[in-house]
């Protein structure tokens, strides 16, 4: 795609944008990559030992992590690759990341986490944090036994690796022994799981961590151990919520800590000490790094990159750290980790406060700037504070400025947070309404006008739904479902709606405006096992995780339309399959009239309609009964194709010389019969005198015989085709089958009297 425009484009191996840590991540280097001039394509998927195996024929159940999307593109579209190595060692062996390197040579690649060959790797420093939070509940708080939750898995990746490393080490400097017991491996976690009914997806593994300690090795909180840290803050969330079900308190029970400041851990009860590393900086410095690299034609190498920060809050029996700064005027404020840029940024407008005769509302819009600044970056805007008591102990601003700029700090933080959780709970409703138009109804003709509506919501300006022609064979081609291209709908054109190949991701024609900068989301859409196509969509300031969140809740909508789709195909297959069978059953196949079976049916109807009348006999009906003459001849002399034309001939005739409700049949051989409805004999006699004279008149069918049949016959005039007909007319209390039986003597008559004339029975 960057051929088209000339503009560089970078390729990120991204995970699912379904956890904090992930979106996160996208989204720092979504945005350096657009503020760099960089078009950006992030293929949301996973890494896992099938890579090496190339594409299966059937997905797997855990496709959301699947490495298809990796496999899909063209590589020739992009100019290099930025990608969080640490996290795909959570599901990949070292040399299957390695592999879906080689894959992507000689692609410039920069990983976060992970190295490699002819990688270029960025590593965050996970040690010094953690060590720094572990003397803390040492030296500080005074514990000595603190269990540690490793890990979930039986293989540690790099990082876990290093943040256990240095809890070892403190302990070790601190002149503690190590107590296994207290030590959670995640080869105890996969043994719980093999034990529980419940799928994992609906468990926390820290639950069971916290289950292990206290059921399975009796051991009591705030006794055999007093503080507890977990490798994550997701897992330290996890175990506080299952210590405070079980009756403890954290703090003054278990101190908590985690690592890494996620979002939750910043708003729970209380609120989590922690290690924060930006994931969006993170990405950032990846994508500025590939940026160097394209600048300076550099070589892959190693270097460490700083954005961990140690963050002490209430969960490790600490008071608010905010209210102690203000308190503790000495107390040195702590701004390790936050990015130059952005506490520089932080720094500009707060120095407004220092200029004499600033006014209350002077001073509320420059924190009001900085905290935003703060929050926009992904950070706590509450940590402008830390800025605040550093320009007070520098002098640069007064003690009354200093308060009004905290207690501005503090409100403004909580609007901005609020702010947030409104903005998250309004996409949650748009999804939810998405979910509640698309699953009201299973009609691609709903769903996707629904999507389209919601889109400005989820901060798309362009979005595109491709279905797999195959879903066998995903790597092959896919078809346009929607294009919803910068804003707008764009109908799918012939050439729009043709297949192409998936390795090119977009037909040429549907791209978004490339006159600038563009940041595309792919991830794959499927049901089950079923693969069903992959969405696209244009980033226009979403957070990510409503992204990922839309393509599950897509697949599930389309699985459901195309099911009802073939079934209302297979129902009209059927119904015409089955329109088919019954007009086989009622019409002769060779001359397309009305069957024997048909007639007889017809028959009984017009029977039971007579005597249901007032008046019986003033409805009567008849029937004719007719037999071909000389139809022998024809058979014999020329074979039976020409014998088939008579009687197809013969049947296009008689429909001609009745009205167009009476049934006209083929009876059985060269038989043919007719119902009259409300016709009594003289009646019938009139139509019987008319078929006759007619088919004389016609010269025989002669010319209509040999044109059916292609051939020239010559036919001597003894020999002409001619009928006889029977008639019976119901005229007193006879049966249908009395009254066909009564035809048939007429008809025996007729042929008695001569043939070419028409007889009644004298009953």
């Amino acid at each position: 795609m960057n051929k088209l425009n000339k503009r560089k484009c970078i390729l990120h191996l991204s995970a699912p944008l379904d956890n904090f840590y992930s979106s996160e991540f996208w989204k720092g280097a979504s945005d350096e990559a657009l503020k760099l001039g960089y078009n950006f394509i992030s293929l949301s998927g996973g890494l896992q030992v099938s890579w090496l195996n190339g594409i299966e024929i059937y997905s797997r159940l855990n496709e959301i992590r699947s490495t298809l999307m990796y496999q899909m593109p063209d590589k020739s579209l992009f100019d290099g690759i930025v990608m969080w190595g640490a996290q795909m060692m959570h599901d990949a062996s070292q040399n299957a990341i390695q592999s879906l390197v080689d894959y992507f040579s000689p692609l410039p690649v920069v990983s976060v986490g992970w190295e490699g060959r002819d990688v270029t790797s960025l590593f965050v420093d996970n040690y010094s944090g953690m060590k720094e939070l572990v003397f803390h509940l040492i030296q500080l708080h005074g514990h000595k036994n603190i269990a540690y939750l490793k890990n979930d898995a039986a293989i540690d990746n790099s990082e876990f690796a290093e943040r256990y490393k240095a809890f070892r080490d403190a302990l070790k400097e601190s002149n503690i022994s190590l107590n296994e017991d207290l030590i959670i491996e995640g080869s105890v976690i996969q043994d719980a799981l093999q034990h529980l009914n419940t799928p994992y997806i609906s468990y926390s593994w820290s639950v069971l961590a916290i289950q292990e300690l206290i059921d399975n090795r009796n051991l009591v909180p705030g006794k055999d151990f007093t503080a507890l840290i977990a490798r994550d803050d997701t897992a330290a969330l996890g175990a506080i919520e299952e210590l405070v079900r079980r009756g403890y308190k954290v703090p003054e029970d278990v101190a908590v800590i985690g690592f890494d400041n996620i979002i939750e851990g910043r708003c729970s009860s209380p609120p989590l000490t922690t290690v924060s590393q930006s994931f969006r900086e993170q990405g950032s410095a990846a994508v500025r790094k590939l940026d160097f690299i394209f600048k300076n034609n550099a070589e892959p190498h190693k270097e460490s990159i700083s954005t961990t920060r140690v963050i002490i809050r209430e969960s490790c029996g600490c008071i608010n750290r905010f209210a102690k700064n203000i308190l503790e005027t000495e107390t040195p404020s702590s701004h390790s980790g936050i990015s130059p840029d952005l506490r520089n940024t932080g720094m500009k407008e707060l120095l407004e406060l220092s200029k004499g005769g600033r006014r209350a509302n002077d001073i509320s819009r420059s924190v009001n700037t900085a905290a935003k600044a703060f929050c926009d970056a992904g950070e706590d805007p509450m940590e402008i504070i830390h800025l605040v008591e550093e320009m007070a102990q520098k002098g640069a601003i007064n003690q009354n400025t200093r308060t009004a700029a905290d207690v501005l700090a503090g409100d403004i933080a909580q609007r901005l947070q609020l702010m947030d959780k409104i903005k998250a709970d309004k996409r949650r409703e748009t999804l939810d309404a998405i979910d509640q138009s698309i699953f009201a109804s299973y009609d691609i003709n709903v769903i996707l006008p629904s999507i389209e509506s919601e889109l400005p919501a989820l901060r798309a300006s362009s979005c595109y739904i491709v279905l797999y022609e195959d879903p066998l064979r995903p790597d092959k081609n896919g078809k346009i479902l929607l294009a919803y291209v910068n804003g707008k709908h764009k109908d799918i054109q012939n050439d729009d709606s043709k297949p192409f190949p998936v390795s090119c991701i977009l037909p040429e024609t549907l791209l978004p405006d490339t006159s600038t900068p563009y940041s595309l989301f792919i991830q794959s859409l499927h049901f089950g096992s079923r693969r069903i196509g992959y969405l696209i969509l244009q980033d226009d300031g979403s957070d990510g995780r409503s992204f990922s969140s839309l393509a599950l809740r897509l697949s599930g909508a389309l699985e459901g339309a195309l099911l009802v789709n073939d079934l209302n195909k297979k129902r009209q297959e059927l119904e015409k399959a089955y329109e088919e069978i019954l007009s086989l059953s009622n019409q002769d196949s060779l001359t397309h009239l009305s069957n024997r079976r048909d007639f007889e049916r017809e028959l009984q109807v017009e029977h039971r309609r007579m005597i249901r009348q007032e008046q019986p006999e003033a409805h009567t009906y008849s029937i004719l009964f007719i037999d071909l003459d000389n139809f022998k001849f024809y058979n014999d002399t020329f074979g039976h194709d020409v014998g088939d034309a008579a009687l197809i001939a013969f049947a296009r005739f008689l429909p001609t010389c009745v009205r167009i409700t009476d049934i006209v049949a083929r009876y059985g051989g060269d038989e043919f019969i007719c119902l009259l409805p409300d016709t009594p004999m003289e009646g019938a006699v009139i139509v019987a005198e008319r078929i006759l004279n007619t088919l004389k008149q016609m010269g025989n069918l002669m010319a209509e015989i040999q044109t059916i049949s292609g051939m020239r016959l010559d036919v001597p005039e003894n020999k002409l085709l001619y009928c006889s007909i029977g008639i019976a007319s119901q005229e007193g209390a006879m049966s249908p089958d009395e009254l066909v039986k009564t035809a048939d003597e007429g008809l025996y008559l007729a042929k008695k009297n001569g043939k070419g004339c028409w007889a009644a029975s004298q009953k």
